[in-house]
């Protein structure tokens, strides 16, 4: 029992009005929400969704979905070129199966912080502890407010989105032997024979690593981490994760 979850990028955000800035996740901006609640409806209608059947969520969810807007004033390249479009080609991400959100936070779960930046900002360090704590692993979605994202690029030197997901997938990890103690790890296995033996890319050398050694968590690659560039003046950050399938990209001007 799921919404849909969708990022819009490029310029028929503004064009619509969507909001890319505060309370980007609220439902107030009649654009993401008609958006939002269209695609609901259509995944209902179109799948025959019928509860008991195939919506069968032990609690469920309001089945609203999610729809919000990339900021335009990102440091780094969009959405839309990430994906293999043109940097003024609007596109629609879906980020499907499960997705889970936690909500941005100006402090990154910094405990003990020495100075008002690593209190605002925290550090790749938390952002990478913080991928480690859920279940759904396939791929993660972080939010960076555009202040956050251009200290980031600023202070740690990530210079290129690509290269915050390459940080990301080398140092979010766990033992092995938390996931052999898990039912996902037999769930998941066949991605490891995705990858050949010998690549940096989770692959069958890892299923035979002893208990205590790391292995990748985002098990499909730094490309499923996406980085969304949204929210209001300020810094925070926050992420959530997805699970079941990989994010499809919609060239929104191919359907103008």
């Amino acid at each position: 029992s799921n919404g849909a979850t969708f990022v819009v990028s490029g310029p028929i955000a503004k064009e619509i009005g969507m909001n890319a800035g505060i309370e980007l996740l609220a439902p107030g901006n009649p654009a993401n929400s008609s958006i939002s609640r269209a695609c609901a409806l259509m995944t209902i209608n179109l799948t025959a969704t019928e509860v008991g059947i195939d919506s069968i969520g032990r609690i469920g969810t309001p089945l609203w979905g999610l729809t919000w807007a990339e900021s335009e004033d990102s440091p780094w390249m969009g959405l839309n070129e990430d994906e293999g479009f043109g940097a003024n080609e609007s596109v629609l991400i879906r980020l499907a199966g499960h997705v889970n959100l936690v909500p941005p936070c100006t402090s990154g779960m910094v405990m003990t912080p020495t100075d008002l930046f690593v209190f605002q900002n925290s550090s790749p360090e938390a952002l990478a502890a913080a991928l480690t704590t859920p279940t759904e692993n396939l791929g993660s979605i972080i939010f960076f407010t555009p202040s956050t994202a251009k200290n980031w690029k600023e202070i740690y030197g990530f210079e290129t989105m690509q290269q915050l997901q390459d940080y990301l997938y080398d140092n979010v990890t766990r033992e092995k032997g938390e996931f052999t103690s898990h039912y996902r790890i037999y769930a998941m296995s066949q991605e490891a024979g995705r990858n050949e033996r010998g690549s940096r890319m989770f692959n069958p050398d890892h299923l035979d690593l002893p208990d205590d050694a790391q292995m990748p968590f985002i098990f499909r690659g730094p490309e499923s981490i996406k980085i969304v560039v949204a929210g209001g003046a300020g810094d925070a950050w926050g992420w959530g994760t997805y699970f079941y399938k990989d994010p499809k990209s919609t060239s929104i001007d191919k359907w103008r």
